[in-house]
């Protein structure tokens, strides 16, 4: 790229924009986060000078960037810099379907990982399993266990049965 050529690069969410052919050579940064939208024109003044402009999408704010003795030079920066703009729109676009990329082909070889493992090791997952269906009965009826031992723990018993062994319990 010639010298006195404008160029433009995005850094951080800032655009750097160099304007060496302008009337005074300038260095002109914009950070694009706070930013947001803006309009750029070209406007002539008396003097017949070509300005180029970066406006607030409201229209309040006016900010002169570089002044040009010709319309093509102050037209070429403007390309330089929407260009810059919408290239750094294309790569944030490309990053966010990348990114979306990675995380479907991390899920798809998870899920592969899991069904290979399940396939090689079928027979010994399903050997863990009980061979019955039914639910397990609970231990007591298991075992019909009954016993008239009334210190013995766990055992089920009647209230009535209770409060007859446990004279004077409650303390009322």
């Amino acid at each position: 790229m010639p010298l006195n050529m404008p160029h433009a690069k995005i850094t951080d969410n800032r655009m750097v924009l160099s304007l060496p052919d302008a009337m005074t050579p300038v260095v002109w940064m914009m950070d694009l986060k706070d930013e947001g939208t803006f309009i750029l024109r070209i406007e002539q003044n008396e003097a017949g000078l070509f300005i180029l402009q970066k406006i607030s999408s409201d229209g309040k704010k006016i900010e002169d960037i570089a002044y040009y003795t010709r319309e093509k030079q102050a037209k070429r920066a403007m390309r330089v810099m929407t260009s810059c703009v919408a290239q750094s729109g294309q790569k944030t676009s490309l990053k966010k379907f990348f990114s979306i990329f990675k995380t479907i082909l991390f899920a798809v070889g998870i899920a592969a990982i899991l069904l290979i493992v399940y396939i090689l090791y079928k027979d010994e997952i399903l050997s863990l399993l009980p061979n019955n269906s039914a639910p397990a009965a609970p231990i007591a009826q298991q075992e019909n266990i009954i016993t008239n031992d009334r210190n013995a723990v766990g055992v089920p018993m009647s209230a009535d049965d209770f409060f007859s062994t446990t004279e004077n319990f409650l303390p009322f």
